[in-house]
């Protein structure tokens, strides 16, 4: 059981982590001539998503028996880790959703875009 300092704590380092990403995407989006601002906003959200990992305890990878032959093994990986593919496709949908809204001029409906974004950080989240 953690103590209330600790889920505090875990709290303030996720709404960090949120907050310095949404802005980073914001200044992505909007501001595109603050690229390095962007990509600041984006590491510390990073760092403080990264942190609050730490402080939870959650690893990477679990450690799993090797498997007997090569092609075996690597199907056992792949198929061990639904982190990895629940991540992978996060970051597919985000690029996806970013991809459909540049190549719609502004008048245009957005729907796809709007549908797509929120399922990013879902699956991130389910990862």
């Amino acid at each position: 059981m953690t103590s209330p300092k600790h889920r505090w704590g875990n709290l303030a380092l996720l709404s960090g982590a949120l907050g310095f990403s949404l802005l980073g995407q914001y200044y992505l989006f909007y501001r595109r001539l603050y690229l390095w601002d962007a990509l600041i906003f984006l590491g510390v959200g990073l760092g403080c998503f990264t942190w609050l990992s730490h402080r939870v305890g959650v690893r990477p990878f679990p450690a799993h028996p090797a498997p007997s032959t090569a092609r075996s093994a690597r199907l056992s990986r792949l198929a061990a880790r639904p982190r990895l593919w629940l991540g992978g496709a996060a970051v597919l949908l985000n690029y996806l959703a970013a991809r459909a809204a540049n190549t719609q001029p502004p008048p245009h409906d957005f729907t796809l875009s709007v549908a797509l974004w929120p399922a990013s950080p879902a699956l991130l989240t389910l990862a």
